[in-house]
């Protein structure tokens, strides 16, 4: 199903949403599966998710690279490494919040290294929210709260959805 984001009403976000959410639990076995990786899980759920709440993944707008909405594999050094979160939201240029994906197999509720992952590039960078998502789940951090390898993938976080909550959850995400 091909769509524009920039030309959906709210009512086709919601809709679109609902669509993803049913066609992951469709098939939710094989997305969880070790054969389902992530950057299929970024192309099929989480860039159309993305775009449902209104983030110009694709750059329709034609934005100049410094001005894009959402960078993919952007660069942040981390204790002197350089490191890629997967998304970077961006408003008026200004990188804003980093979104790192996982594949639906990676538990986000219970596994602390994706949560410490995410929570590092956003506090190096000074971003005060971090998200975490394989589209199976969404975790959201404060990343103002200095990660300690000791965390739990409970820390810090201030929201944790399901699939199955986006639709009814949306208009708070949006």
């Amino acid at each position: 199903m091909s769509f524009s984001a920039k030309e959906m009403s709210f009512e086709e976000r919601v809709s679109k949403v609902a669509s993803l959410s049913r066609q992951f639990m469709a098939e939710e076995a094989f997305y969880r599966s070790k054969e389902f990786v992530e950057s299929e899980v970024r192309s099929k759920f989480i860039d159309p998710f993305l775009e449902c709440l209104k983030w110009d993944v694709k750059n329709e707008k034609k934005a100049r690279p410094d001005k894009r909405e959402v960078i993919t594999e952007d660069r942040v050094v981390v204790e002197g490494w350089i490191k890629h979160p997967d998304y970077t939201l961006c408003y008026g240029g200004i990188k804003k919040i980093y979104i790192e994906a996982k594949r639906p197999s990676v538990n986000l509720k219970m596994e602390p290294a994706p949560a410490l992952q995410v929570r590092r590039y956003a506090y190096t960078a000074k971003m005060p929210i971090a998200i975490l998502t394989n589209f199976r789940e969404l975790a959201i951090y404060d990343s103002r709260i200095k990660p300690d390898a000791k965390d739990s993938a409970a820390t810090a976080r201030i929201e944790y959805l399901t699939y199955d909550q986006y639709e009814e959850k949306f208009e708070e995400l949006y």
